[in-house]
């Protein structure tokens, strides 16, 4: 079996401990900054520690991505001369200080009982997706005309700002528990209070939120044209150009995800209004693009937009390993490592769960993760515990991979085993997904009924560590 999933390991297989090997979109200043944290992690260095390098670090990031995606817009520069590269995207620094805010917030997150770290998560989701990718020979677009017309590079830049945005709206999640807690507090003050602290989209916000949904459910259509040759007075076909059309199913979806505010559509609606590189987005339902690089520049951002709003909207299903959708998953639920919850913060004699990852096969047919969780409370109540937790994962994993529309089209099978250490008591779970089967659920190699795992309550128990 292959070594529990660390920074070194993640780093070492990227090979990004050599800067030649940095991703492409880096300026010189940020490649500094990557060389520093880089090292950092190597040396077992505690980068959660630094919240003003690692916002400047954020910032850079984000930053270099975006405006290398300008670079590669025919629209924008023409000739792709890195010469005309904007220094600065703007916005960013207004979507900084929302981080630092973030950064500074985490604190009263950890209400939560099974929050975890979702800082120092981000960059560490951005060095597992870079692995992955790494991995793969290509990435799937759902629109296969632009598989060769999105160069490998522009994917770089599209997974950094999909890795370090893709949570930004989490503590929005959160508000409501919140509010439900404080509700409950407020009752020891006599009667039935409650308090006037509940989340709302004003009114007049519902009209730019109602774009962002129809941008991020909506595809590109092809559309064959011709013309008259007036020599010959035949017709001829021109390159065909494309139209967008909303996806219904896509947009209940994600209209859905956004009323119990999944902090994935909130980050999408995040960076809608505060980049000015979303805010120039074209969009009509209409008209087709007069132009393929519209097409093309609109596909790129509805893609890293879709990929974040998907991560937290478990009735989207994924037929393909290797979109950039699915690898959020995959990095979102691989990285595990040095992510205490509240309880490991306060114990003093060890985590209330200690969780490791693995994986033992990664390809575009077949995918294995393995999870490690040891529990160090009292054995019986930690059992349930830990089942709660695998039993939450695997919930999430049999919707992602369920049987639905084009289903026929997924030929990769994934196996997720989950080895539950509670005292002196070891149990294997296991959950099986293969092409053109029913997902199976195996406990000690024994088959069960996978229902078992929706039988389970949703209450607060839920595992939040997506």
């Amino acid at each position: 079996m292959p070594d529990w999933l660390n920074d070194k390991r993640i780093i070492g297989d990227c090979s990004l401990r050599d800067p030649n090997n940095f991703p492409l979109f880096l300026t010189n200043p940020t490649r500094e900054k990557v060389q520093e944290f880089i090292i950092g992690c190597k040396n077992d260095y505690l980068p959660e520690k630094e919240g003003e390098k690692l916002n400047k670090l954020w910032t850079s990031l984000l930053s270099d991505a975006i405006t290398f995606l300008k670079t590669k817009d025919k629209r924008e520069n023409p000739s792709g001369s890195a010469r005309n590269r904007d220094s600065i995207a703007f916005g960013v620094d207004e979507l900084s200080k929302y981080f630092q805010e973030y950064n500074a917030f985490e604190a009263l997150l950890y209400s939560d009982r099974f929050y975890r770290d979702h800082v120092m998560h981000v960059f560490r989701v951005w060095l597992v997706g870079i692995w992955i990718l790494r991995r793969t020979q290509s990435v799937y677009f759902d629109n296969q005309e632009f598989n060769e017309k999105i160069s490998r590079d522009e994917i770089d830049s599209m997974w950094c700002i999909i890795a370090l945005t893709h949570d930004l709206g989490y503590p929005l999640d959160k508000f409501e528990k919140v509010t439900r807690r404080i509700d409950s507090m407020m009752t020891y003050f006599g009667g039935n209070q409650k308090s006037d602290t509940g989340f709302r989209i004003p009114s007049h916000h519902h009209f730019i939120n109602d774009f962002i949904l129809t941008f991020i459910s909506s595809k590109l259509v092809k559309r064959e044209t011709e013309k008259i040759d007036p020599s010959k007075k035949k017709s001829c076909k021109e390159e065909p150009n494309f139209q967008t059309a909303k996806q219904s199913k896509f947009y209940l979806k994600f209209s859905k995800s956004f009323e119990v505010f999944d902090h994935g559509i909130i980050s999408c609606i995040l960076l809608m209004k505060n980049l000015v590189y979303f805010l120039e987005s074209d969009l009509d339902l209409s008209r087709p693009f007069t132009d393929n690089e519209d097409a093309r520049q609109f596909y790129i951002r509805r893609e890293i937009l879709r990929s974040i709003a998907s991560h937290t909207c478990t009735d989207i299903y994924h037929l393909y390993p290797n979109s950039l959708a699915f690898i959020l998953i995959l990095a979102d639920e691989l990285q595990v490592w040095k992510r205490p919850t509240f309880y490991a913060l306060k114990a003093s004699g060890g985590q209330e769960l200690s969780l490791n990852a693995q994986v033992p096969s990664i390809s575009e047919k077949v995918i294995e993760l393995a999870f490690e969780v040891v529990a160090t409370k009292d054995e019986k109540a930690s059992q349930k515990e830990c089942q709660d937790y695998v039993f939450a994962l695997f919930r999430k994993w049999q919707k992602w991979l369920r049987s639905a529309l084009g289903a026929s089209e997924r030929k990769f099978e994934v196996t997720i085993t989950c080895r539950v250490k509670a005292g002196r008591t070891t149990t294997e779970y296991q959950f099986k997904s293969r092409p053109q089967e029913q997902p199976k659920l195996l406990i000690n190699a024994k088959k069960r009924d996978l229902i078992q795992i929706w039988s389970l309550s949703t209450r607060e128990v839920r595992a939040e560590h997506a």
